[in-house]
């Protein structure tokens, strides 16, 4: 076991073995997890994805693509070349066994939130947040996407999949701790399930029709009785002109500008984490959404390191 490998199973105690140990570096790198307080890792899995599968090349491209862009934050005054991000490398996959895979980033998540790292998870299709929540489960989840993911069984005989895994999260930790933004298409199953429920979303209609001001405001009264927040990015909340490599791409999104607008006006110090997911390397027009994934997750870093100073 080399030096790196002792100070990782300082922070993660017996889950290391969990780990994949080949070298990777999401930039800028930093080569001591004890000093960063970022911890990222990937989650190459997308077997539940039924159609544009890919997403398990994901964590490889979107590390690629960070090296390319520049490290400054304008809407925070951040500039992440001063901000240790440590990378874990990618979670070994259970190949075959979901509820394996997920229990796995369920014990690196618990581990990481103990030793107070705010974790950066890299999918992968959006089950995986499924796994993030069992282990953040006393936190509000925020869920920008195209998709409700609310139906009861994706494929048939399928009860945990990427289009399943808010119902089950709602089933955990209820449905008053999740507040979904961007949406814009669902099944009959999945609204009446919202409306059943008081599952609560804001419509990319409704950011389009009621403006940047009234949207945070909503959002922000949402998350107003919670202490901590976990934020969870589908790629597909983006129009499809910046989504050419999503999973399920869907017109009618919002600009990658509100998105980053968003944020930055949700991001406080109350978040502990967040994902970005659902890109697929192989449908990615010149890396468009890989970049743009990058982006997101610079500019949260980014957010979360202003809300924190």
């Amino acid at each position: 076991m080399n030096r790196n490998q002792q100070k990782m199973k300082d922070i993660l105690h017996d889950h290391d073995f969990y780990v994949d140990f080949t070298p990777h570096c999401f930039w800028p790198p930093q080569p001591d997890i004890h000093e960063a307080p970022f911890v990222l890792f990937g989650v190459p899995f997308d077997e539940t994805t039924v159609s544009r599968p890919g997403s398990r090349y994901a964590p490889s491209a979107i590390r690629a693509a960070s090296v390319n862009l520049d490290t400054y934050s304008e809407r925070a005054d951040v500039d992440l070349e001063d901000v240790k991000i440590y990378d874990l490398g990618d979670i070994m996959i259970a190949y075959g066994n979901i509820h394996e895979t997920l229990r796995r980033v369920e014990l690196i998540v618990e581990d990481l939130v103990k030793a107070n790292k705010v974790p950066i998870i890299l999918g992968g299709e959006h089950s995986i947040t499924y796994g993030v929540a069992k282990a953040v489960d006393d936190a509000v989840i925020l869920d920008f996407d195209a998709h409700m993911d609310a139906r009861e069984e994706y494929p048939e005989g399928m009860r945990l999949s990427h289009a399943t895994f808010i119902r089950r999260i709602s089933e955990l930790i209820g449905p008053e701790k999740i507040f979904q933004v961007g949406i814009r298409t669902y099944c009959k199953e999945e609204l009446k399930f919202a409306q059943e429920k008081r599952l609560g979303f804001i419509s990319a209609y409704d950011i389009y029709k009621n403006g940047l001001p009234t949207t945070v405001k909503k959002i922000l009264a949402q998350l107003e009785s919670f202490n901590q927040v976990y934020i969870s990015v589908d790629i597909d909340v983006l129009d499809t002109p910046y989504t050419p490599g999503a999973t399920y791409p869907s017109p009618e999104g919002i600009s990658i500008g509100t998105l980053l607008d968003i944020l930055m006006n949700v991001v406080d110090k109350r978040v502990i984490g967040f994902d970005v997911v659902e890109v697929s390397p192989p449908y990615d027009f010149s890396d468009i959404t890989a970049v743009n994934a990058t982006k997101i997750i610079f500019e949260n870093i980014a957010f979360i390191q202003r809300a924190r100073s």
